[in-house]
């Protein structure tokens, strides 16, 4: 895994462009940034549209559940960051979005408080407790508190392409001031798995760890999993530096945001003299 990232680190500026939120404003800290309101929708509905052919194929989701063209809408998608990997051919091969919450957010406010667990009478509770706790710890040490989802990587593209969106995540979060991170997590393709090798660990209370759970709507375990985005896994750190230093070659697409109007200034005749 690690000799694989090495080889596609250095290509990363080439393949890896990001999507600002279309809501809210641009964090500062990211040196590239292009208002480029064509570009910002012709690359969210490419992702909408990966994510819908990944996932029906996968039987996570239905295509009743897609909208005409094909694409996976979320109420999400224009609050969140969207991590987007290019292929040879310059067309969307994998994604993944980062949604920053405001304040210290709820299980409720949570993507995390809607899930098959959080139906769960005898889990619930305990879920509150555990994410109560994180977004507690993120705002005693100044951090923001985010949820991350939407991983999706075309058949033929790269395994390296999976790992340098997780990567890339890192990156963001650290660029935009660190954050803990809640996830739900598939364990289809091993999903979880790679995601606790990069850093993330199960949700815990003071004598409970979330378990793994079946969700019958995407027919498969999943696991909920926590990161600290200053802190990756050990092994990954460097790979993590890296993509940081890159940052600046790397571009961030933003939506136009209207000019001010400019004011026009109407010069009243002089009165004449009495």
């Amino acid at each position: 895994m690690l000799k694989l990232l090495e080889r596609n680190v250095d290509s990363v500026e080439r393949r890896l462009v990001v999507l600002a939120p279309q809501t809210g404003h641009v964090s500062r800290g990211l040196p590239h940034i292009q208002a480029d309101n064509d570009r910002h929708a012709d690359l969210l509905a490419e992702l909408q549209r990966l994510r819908g052919s990944v996932y029906t194929q996968d039987g996570a989701i239905r295509p009743d559940q897609l909208t005409a063209d094909g694409r996976h809408e979320t109420p999400d998608d224009s609050r969140s960051w969207h991590m987007v990997m290019l292929n040879e051919q310059g067309q969307v091969g994998g994604c993944i979005w980062y949604l920053e919450h405001q304040g210290r957010p709820t299980v409720d406010q949570l993507r995390a408080g809607k899930s098959e667990l959080a139906r769960q009478h005898e889990w619930r509770e305990k879920l509150k407790i555990a994410i109560d706790s994180e977004t507690a710890r993120a705002r005693r040490e100044g951090i923001g508190y985010a949820e991350v989802g939407g991983w999706a990587v075309a058949e033929n593209s790269r395994f390296a392409d999976c790992l340098l969106l997780i990567l890339g995540i890192y990156s963001l979060s650290q660029q935009i001031g660190g954050a803990l991170v809640v996830a739900t997590a598939t364990a289809r393709h091993s999903s979880a798995g790679i995601l606790r090798r990069m850093g993330g660990s199960p949700l815990t209370g003071r004598d409970f760890v979330i378990p793994s759970y079946y969700d019958p709507q995407y027919t498969c375990q999943m696991e909920m999993l926590r990161f600290d985005t200053r802190r990756p896994g050990a092994k990954f750190e460097g790979f993590v530096r890296q993509m940081r230093g890159r940052f600046s070659g790397i571009p961030v697409i933003s939506r136009e945001t209207l000019a001010a109007p400019r004011r026009i200034l109407v010069r009243r005749p002089a009165r004449a003299a009495a």
